[in-house]
Order: C-alpha cells, then structure tokens, then sequence
C-alpha cells in the first residue's frame, strides 16, 4: 500500500501576518516528494517548527506574485544554499516569474549553485507532467496572473501477491521490488510481468488548491469528486460587500463550492481577523458541507489509499 500524503498547513493568514497566523504557506509530502504551495513571509522558520522535510525532492508552486505569498522564497532559496544543497529546486509560477527572480538576485547580490528548474505559465490554462503527478491549472478570479491548481496523483501499482510470485518462482529480494514497481523480470528464461503478482491499480488522490479567488465556478467543474479542496476564507460568512471588491471568498462561498464540487474534504485557509469564533463558524458552514474546518498554522491532514 502506498504511504499516505501529508498536508501541513504552514502558513494560513490572509495577507496580514498575526501571532499565531503566518502567510500563506502549505505543504504537500508525498513519500519521495515536498511541494510547497506559495512561501508567505517567515515560512522556512515555519517549516523547521513543523518539521516539512524539504531536503530532497522539492517542488514550489506559487498562485500569483503578491508579497504575502512569496516573501518567503528568498530566504529558503538562499538558506538551501548555505547547507550545501545539490538537488534542484523545480518552480511553476505565473508569467513575469522570471524576470521578477532577477530582479531579487540582483538586488540582493544573491548566488547558488544549484539548479532552479522554472516553468512560467504562459497559457491560461493547461496541465504539467511533474512526474508521479500531474498538475493542472486555470485562472483564478483576483487581481494580476492568479491560478487555481490540482494536482492529480498517478495510480499506484496494485497490492503485491508474494504467493503468487512465490509459485512463479520469484525469489525474495531486488526482484520483488521491480515487480511491485511495475517492470518485468526473468526466471529461468521466462519473463514474468508485474501483471502477474500485482492487484488491481490503486487509485491516486486529487487535490484542488483554491489560491487567492473570488467564487469560481471553473473550482467545481475541475474539482469534482477530490479527496481533498483547499479553498481560502478571507471573510466571514456574513460579509456583504468586502469580499468581492476585494476578490476573495467568504468561508461560506468555500463550502458552497465543496458540497458542489461533491469532494471528500474541505480545508479552509487564507483565514483574516474578520473570522473570530473559529468553532462558530465551523458550525454554521457545516450545515452546507458537514466534513471541513478552518485551518490553523500546524494543521496536519492525511490522505490514506484504501
């Protein structure tokens, strides 16, 4: 069975920092793999205190280029540096990334020796290749280049039959370990596929990532049936007018969304000072979706494969 995702809400304030809120940071760790969506001000502090493992492979995926959700890209890049980094850094950003990175390096008189591999979105919408995932994007409704993302996780291997593979005269060891990843071996002059000792496909999890946005219904038709929506939450239920002059959500329009989309689970984040009763509010959306809550910094979710 593969090993389940974690999420760890790093940073989960809208815009505005606060005690116990930093800016918008989340993690996504795969077994092999951290990708990090936005990096608000004081994130690699955060992530030390949560213990994100960003050492190996790490992918960044940035929303847009507002200072809440980027401030924090210099420190972690420099930082990797410092501790001798050799792996590269993958970036997926909106278009004018490049020239903005420029912009910093050159300021900062910034170096390092290791590689970013960055991919500008120029097309409003379209899909990437990252590997064991796929990701996905399309515009958000805010100001400036703004994208919703999802990332949809390939199928995994089926479960391994060792009975099976024991009568086919496999013997235990290095040639397990290729069946269960999906290649062929050879015993004896005879070829045995993975087909052969492995189960049905385990399906890979889906997860939408909202960004910066008013409602959108182009969430719901992209969203459908995900194990898990991150939407942000700027304003409270009851807000009239802020929300949609300045181009956000309200934890209401978030759960509206969800129970539309019909996904599994809704987190919500971006969280301002106008939503104070967190239990309150939890309690009135879940009348329209029952299985969400607001996140806090530190929040840990799991998604495990069945």
């Amino acid at each position: 069975m593969p090993e389940p995702i974690k999420i760890i809400f790093v940073g989960t304030s809208a815009a505005v920092p606060s005690i116990k809120r930093g800016q918008s940071c989340t993690a996504i760790q795969f077994s092999q793999e951290t990708v990090l969506i936005d990096v608000g001000e004081n994130a690699q502090q955060a992530i030390q205190r949560f213990k994100v493992k960003i050492g190996k492979k790490l992918t960044i995926l940035l929303t847009h280029l507002h200072p809440d959700h980027t401030l924090g890209l210099i420190g972690i890049l420099t930082s990797q540096e410092m501790i001798g980094r050799k792996r590269p850094i993958q970036i997926v950003a909106p278009k004018g990334f490049i020239e903005f990175m420029k912009l910093l390096f050159r300021a900062y008189g910034i170096r390092i020796s290791y590689s970013l591999q960055i991919f500008e979105i120029r097309e409003s919408r379209g899909a990437l290749d990252m590997g064991s995932w796929v990701l996905e994007w399309f515009p958000a409704i805010h100001f400036d280049p703004s994208y919703s993302y999802v990332i949809r996780e390939k199928d995994h291997p089926g479960r391994f039959n060792i009975e099976k593979a024991q009568q086919l005269g496999v013997p235990k060891g290095p040639l397990w370990g290729k069946l269960q990843h999906g290649e062929s071996v050879e015993i004896n002059g005879k070829k045995i596929s993975s087909e052969d000792v492995l189960g049905p496909s385990i399906p890979g999890k889906t997860i939408v990532v909202s960004g910066d946005t008013s409602p959108n219904e182009e969430l719901i038709e992209k969203g459908q049936n995900a194990d898990l929506l991150i939407h942000e939450g700027t304003f409270p239920a009851e807000e009239q007018e802020k929300h949609e002059k300045y181009k956000h959500s309200r934890t209401i329009d978030a759960a509206r969304i969800a129970r539309r989309a019909n996904v599994k689970r809704l987190v919500i984040n971006h969280v301002s000072t106008r939503v104070t009763d967190h239990r309150k509010e939890e309690e009135k959306l879940r009348e329209i979706f029952p299985d969400l809550e607001i996140a806090t910094d530190g929040l840990e979710i799991v998604l495990r494969y069945e």
